[in-house]
């Protein structure tokens, strides 16, 4: 959230300890000077879907209260979409959004494409200046294949994200059963109940998890110890910390993402490897 232009003032709201948003704590944050709250509509660390519409209603309230109060400065809503893309419904108008970012990386796009809703009314100040591309806010040639190609990735991503939702519940399903089974200790991270569909974040005491991960790598198996965004940072993740790990547990922390191509046998082998690991 931002405040007037020339003073921004950036702050966070609190979460659960499955990572959702607390709208509370959110209704807290936001004073008469706000006009921008931004939430993501999934994690991309442990996969906790957001409740956006909650979000869009608690601030359409807040932003009625504003004007009997005389207080014209708009409150907006962005969504960043990226993580939710493949298996959410992006449809503006029911989401209660004023701004939506996707990345075309995410849909099995073009990678480096990406794409931002703004509601009709809603007039944005450009930072590249010079010509009058994308309606004059991002001057530059437009990159043409890129464009087609995300619109077709996102086309093919909501079509078939009920398909792939099902498909993918049953794989998540049999993963953390299997982990669970196979590793008593080990703690699942995030939400069960609203969580993407391709997500398995894990802690598992008294690994390291970069150890692990080399050892999963020459295994043939691709994991993470956190998202790609913080991939050249060192320091502890702040989604973790904000649900309530410590330093230990969180370089305990693993995160295993599914897509399109993976495969129950896949699965299976994963929890094979992983659980030889854990107990080698």
């Amino acid at each position: 959230m931002a405040g007037p232009a020339s003073n921004y003032d950036c702050r966070i709201a609190k979460v659960d300890k499955t990572g959702r948003i607390d709208l509370s704590d959110l209704a807290s944050k936001i004073d008469d000077q706000t006009l921008l709250v931004c939430v993501m509509q999934a994690n991309n660390e442990i996969g906790t879907i957001q409740p956006i519409k909650d979000v869009s209603e608690l601030i359409a309230k807040i932003s009625k209260q504003r004007l009997k109060n005389g207080n014209h400065r708009p409150l907006l809503l962005h969504s960043d979409s990226s993580q939710a893309s493949n298996y959410l419904d992006l449809h503006v108008a029911r989401l209660g959004v004023d701004l939506l970012t996707i990345n075309g990386g995410k849909i099995y796009g073009p990678k480096q494409s990406g794409a931002l809703y703004v509601k009709g009314g809603i007039k944005l100040t450009p930072t590249i200046l010079g010509g009058s591309q994308e309606q004059g806010l991002r001057s530059g040639t437009p990159n043409v294949p890129a464009v087609v190609g995300l619109a077709t990735a996102l086309d093919i991503a909501q079509n078939k994200r009920h398909q792939e939702v099902t498909r993918l519940k049953k794989l998540q399903q049999l993963f953390i059963d299997g982990l669970t089974q196979a590793i008593p200790d080990i703690q699942i991270n995030g939400s069960l109940k609203t969580r993407l569909p391709n997500n398995i974040h894990v802690t598992i005491p008294g690994i390291d998890n970069e150890t692990v991960l080399i050892q999963l790598d020459e295994a043939g198996i691709m994991a993470s110890a956190g998202s790609a965004c913080s991939a050249s940072n060192q320091e502890p993740s702040k989604v973790l910390k904000a649900i309530g790990l410590n330093k230990k547990a969180i370089q305990s922390s693993i995160r295993f993402t599914m897509g399109r191509q993976t495969t129950d046998l896949e699965v299976k082998k994963t929890i094979q490897i992983l659980s030889s690991l854990v107990k080698s």
